[in-house]
């Protein structure tokens, strides 16, 4: 566990999509230690890049809720599109959304969230992306390695004949 992290409880981080909540468990007691409503169907909570925040991804309420890890409670609520999922790309610079009702991959910056660009997936599906330990991006449910070739080319800004082994800051 980084040094960062030695002040932060231990804790699992649950969400109940049918009802909108989070349920916050202490693991060494085994108890339900904390239950707050954040968007509608939330369905994943993800670390930030620096690892000092939560984001849960509410699907259908169209939000991220921003928790802080510390204090084990909801900080703030920052509106996107469909956040089904969320990934970082390994420098950081980059968040990556995956709206899946709506087959896109929103690249954001994590800093302010705004929207850098939005690529329409061409079929139904992408939910769960990877990095690998050298920084080539891959999904283990997109079948297409051309296609996601051409999808990390074209979010990171580079030509599509570019060799790449990660984003570049920007």
């Amino acid at each position: 566990m980084p040094p960062a992290l030695s002040d932060v409880p231990e804790r699992v981080y649950v969400p109940n999509s049918d009802a909108g909540t989070l349920d916050v468990i202490d693991p060494r007691r085994l108890r339900v230690v904390g239950r707050f409503t954040v968007g509608a169907m939330p369905h994943h909570v993800t670390p930030s890049w620096d690892l000092k925040e939560l984001y849960v991804t509410n699907t259908v309420g169209n939000s991220l809720t921003v928790l802080d890890p510390r204090r084990s409670k909801p900080a703030k609520t920052i509106p996107v599109d469909d956040p089904y999922n969320l990934y970082f790309t390994p420098d950081g610079s980059k968040a990556i959304v995956v709206a899946e009702r709506l087959q896109r991959l929103d690249v954001r910056d994590p800093r302010n969230w705004k929207l850098r660009r939005g690529i329409r997936v061409p079929w139904s599906g992408v939910d769960q992306l990877d990095f690998s330990a050298d920084g080539r991006a891959r999904s283990r449910r997109a079948s297409s390695a051309a296609w996601w070739r051409r999808w990390i080319s074209t979010a990171c800004g580079w030509p599509a004949r570019r060799a790449w082994a990660g984003c570049p800051s920007t």
